[in-house]
């Protein structure tokens, strides 16, 4: 169901399991100029918003909401890339308190997209700093992968448009030029941009 050009929820209703899925995709076309900013930008909001200022502030919270878990992910699918939040916690119903939690998670996903944790109009630059690392780190890891290695050597080898062939080392480069600044106006730009799909 589209709210609004460019929103839309998906309801997909089922008794089999025990928890709700709540996610939201940002699609865009893929961009070699975005790419970095956009990975950073999920990296970010997962860490801490000015609720939680820190990792350990947000992990309290989710561990308070039943052992809500929250994750993201980047990823491409055809010419589109993709950033996707996903919210995974307690169905109402084998909780004490009915219809609570999922408010509760409602308000906790408004917090991440509408209040990170911005200084002199960029990201927190310490938090930043740390997620660029462990980031670099996570594609220096998937790269000693022999299969992840294999798959974007075929990349090279099968798709003629550079933004499908991206390599380790440009991609690297990239993620190594973004700045606080950078990355936050990269994030404000899908906020506002992208097209929004609201999965639960």
């Amino acid at each position: 169901m589209e709210l609004v050009h460019g929103i839309s929820t998906h309801f997909i209703q089922s008794k089999k399991f025990k928890t709700n899925k709540i996610a939201v995709r940002f699609t865009a076309p893929l961009s070699l100029d975005t790419i970095a900013g956009r990975m950073l930008s999920a990296s970010m909001l997962e860490t801490a918003n000015q609720m939680y200022p820190t990792s350990q502030d947000l992990r309290r919270h989710l561990a308070s909401l039943y052992g809500t878990d929250m994750s993201t992910n980047c990823f491409r699918r055809g010419q589109s890339h993709i950033v996707e939040l996903t919210f995974t916690y307690v169905c109402d119903e084998f909780l004490s308190r009915k219809n609570v939690l999922t408010s509760q998670v409602l308000e906790f996903v408004k917090e991440t997209l509408f209040s990170p944790v911005v200084v002199d109009n960029g990201f927190d630059s310490a938090l930043f700093e740390i997620e660029k690392k462990q980031l670099l780190a996570s594609l220096a890891a998937d790269m000693d992968d022999s299969f992840y290695f294999a798959h974007k050597e075929l990349d090279k080898l099968f798709f003629h448009d550079e933004r499908l062939q991206l390599e380790y080392s440009d991609l690297r480069n990239r993620i190594l030029a973004e700045t606080p600044q950078s990355s936050y106006s990269c994030f404000q730009e899908f906020l506002a941009n992208d097209r929004i799909d609201f999965f639960s």
